[in-house]
């Protein structure tokens, strides 16, 4: 166990006990052997007992007091995961609740939320406003959140409509990282825009008929920069298949100028998981090329990546949003 990874690796042990106990239990016999002389049979069995009773009542109190009592133990049995969940649960009885995959799918939540209220979403570019009006919570492992820097991304996302909270765990170390965002925050996604997520330019197309664009948002255009454009999704029915959007930037002459190709919440909310009146506000970054000149018009669509096939919207297999002037 000293030369494995992280040291005492006490499962690397687990194969050799059967051995390692011969030792010990060799030298028990040894030194009753050489005491048979010297001791009755009773006194023999006294000292059996003393040996082993001392040394059941050593490991006891060193396995449930000291080395139960150490900080590492919790984590490395996932307990905070257990107090992550159980305050994730406390809050679904108000509020939709999403949490990261990269907790969401291991395997100790996941055992947890077998039939849970807990979803799964990738919330740093993707926030998911179900159909029944709740308030809705996102929420990220506390430590990823800080290194990944998704703080930043989150409140470029939600602006003003959510409300950034911390949960701690037993130990009073952060455990998870939650954004609030109120039902109504969601408004009725039709003009004029008089709620904070609804999107900044209105449109309507639905892709094959079950997918509808209600809008967007875009920043601005500098070439060799990310140009985010935000779009606001709607589901109109159950859609079986896991469809892929892209966002393309062409320019006046029709050249590309950059793209982003995608899964709804990098993968996280795929669209055989939406519902009904779901709406997905999905945030991409294509970044324009260098040498991009004139306004930039922006494609949007989906298609299946396993066949190539794009889905209709009318007679088109696009919607082209509104030209964006480059900045200098």
């Amino acid at each position: 166990t000293v030369l494995s990874d992280r040291p005492p690796n006490y499962s690397r042990a687990i194969a050799a006990l059967p051995v390692i106990v011969i030792l010990p239990a060799l030298g028990v016999r040894w030194a009753l052997a050489a005491l048979e002389h010297r001791l009755t049979d009773a006194a023999r069995v006294f000292t059996i007992v003393a040996v082993v009773g001392f040394a059941a009542l050593w490991t006891i109190w060193h396995y449930f007091g000291v080395f139960a009592g150490t900080s590492h133990v919790y984590y490395s049995y996932d307990v905070e995961k257990l107090d992550a969940y159980e305050a994730l649960v406390e809050l679904s009885d108000e509020a939709n609740v999403f949490l990261h995959p990269l907790w969401a799918e291991h395997a100790t939540i996941a055992y947890l939320n077998a039939d849970g209220p807990v979803r799964a979403l990738d919330g740093h570019d993707t926030l998911v406003l179900p159909a029944d009006g709740r308030d809705v919570v996102v929420a990220f492992p506390a430590r990823e959140a800080e290194r990944e820097e998704w703080d930043e991304q989150v409140t470029d996302l939600l602006g003003d409509a959510a409300e950034r909270n911390v949960i701690n765990d037993a130990l009073d170390e952060p455990v998870l990282v939650t954004y609030r965002v109120p039902g109504s925050a969601r408004g009725d996604m039709e003009p004029p825009r008089d709620a904070l997520l609804e999107p900044e330019v209105f449109m309507s197309g639905f892709f094959g008929g079950a997918l509808g664009l209600l809008g967007y948002s875009a920043g601005e255009a500098r070439p060799g920069e990310p140009l985010p454009v935000t779009l606001v999704w709607q589901s109109v029915e159950p859609f079986l298949l896991d469809m892929t959007v892209f966002v393309h930037l062409v320019g006046p002459d029709g050249a590309p100028l950059g793209q982003e190709d995608r899964e709804p919440g990098h993968a996280s909310y795929r669209t055989s998981d939406w519902e009904p009146g779901d709406v997905v506000i999905d945030r991409f970054a294509p970044v324009l090329a260098e040498d991009a000149t004139g306004p930039v018009t922006v494609l949007v669509g989906w298609y299946d990546l396993q066949t190539g096939e794009r889905l209709h919207v009318g007679d088109m297999d696009a919607l082209q949003l509104q030209p964006i002037e480059i900045s200098p």
